[in-house]
């Protein structure tokens, strides 16, 4: 989300606020170790702020499974010691039930994605996110 609207993040007020303030029922799902962009707003805090000043009621809960990682508890804690989020024993992915790689070349990876997906009934990706230092 944008700290303003516009097609140049600068005309109006904070996205978050226009939210709140326009729905009923408002859903905000957060990581607050996870950004796009490094403009990017969102944080807990800032919405409780919002949502204090629009007066609406607020309900906060902490989402316990992904089931986009298989639901794998040590996936998740492999990926927040790989991203350097926070140490965490599972450093190897031993035990985890996927295949990682880094090619040389976005047509090898293609390859790779289309021969595996031939026997896994079409559950290969291909994943992509923004880097930074």
């Amino acid at each position: 989300m944008n700290e303003k609207s516009g097609m140049f993040h600068n005309m109006g007020e904070t996205q978050i606020k226009k939210i709140i303030h326009a729905a009923k029922c408002s859903v905000f799902f957060i990581n607050e170790s996870q950004r796009v962009t490094l403009q990017d707003i969102g944080r807990v805090d800032e919405i409780r702020k919002w949502a204090e000043e629009e007066k609406a009621q607020i309900t906060e809960m902490e989402m316990v499974f992904q089931f986009r990682c298989n639901g794998s508890d040590g996936y998740l804690a492999w990926l927040d010691h790989t991203l350097e989020i926070q140490d965490t024993a599972n450093f190897d992915m031993v035990d985890i039930d996927y295949d990682i790689r880094i090619l040389d070349s976005p047509e090898k990876m293609q390859e790779l994605i289309i021969e595996r997906n031939r026997t896994s009934h079409n559950r290969a990706r291909i994943l992509v996110c923004y880097c930074w230092n």
